[in-house]
């Protein structure tokens, strides 16, 4: 259990550094905290089944901040398509692919 611990911890420790960022869209800062998140969820999610939950609180925290974007008209929607996109190859595509060699 530390080990999950240490992942779930990471998490969100990643989720609250590209938070702060948020700011600075698409910066290499940026990609590297996305990036980040994704691949501390993957090894939560490696450890035990129980990483489901940390996956849980960064996909409510993602759908809060696209929503947020939404909401905001000066965005275009190209721009919205362009976060979520992102997000998808970070935080879904990149886990996948590393629980699929991890396993």
């Amino acid at each position: 259990d530390p080990i999950l611990m240490f992942f779930i911890s990471g998490a969100v420790f990643t989720m609250t550094g590209f938070r702060a960022v948020f700011d600075q869209p698409f910066s290499k800062v940026w990609w590297l905290w996305l990036a980040s998140l994704g691949i501390m969820l993957s090894c939560a999610n490696a450890v035990k089944f129980v990483g489901l939950f940390v996956i849980l609180l960064a996909g409510v925290f993602t759908i809060w901040q696209l929503w947020d974007m939404l909401g905001d008209l000066s965005k275009s929607l190209v721009y919205i398509f362009k976060h979520f996109m992102a997000r998808a190859m970070c935080l879904i595509a990149l886990p996948v692919a590393m629980h699929m060699v991890f396993f």
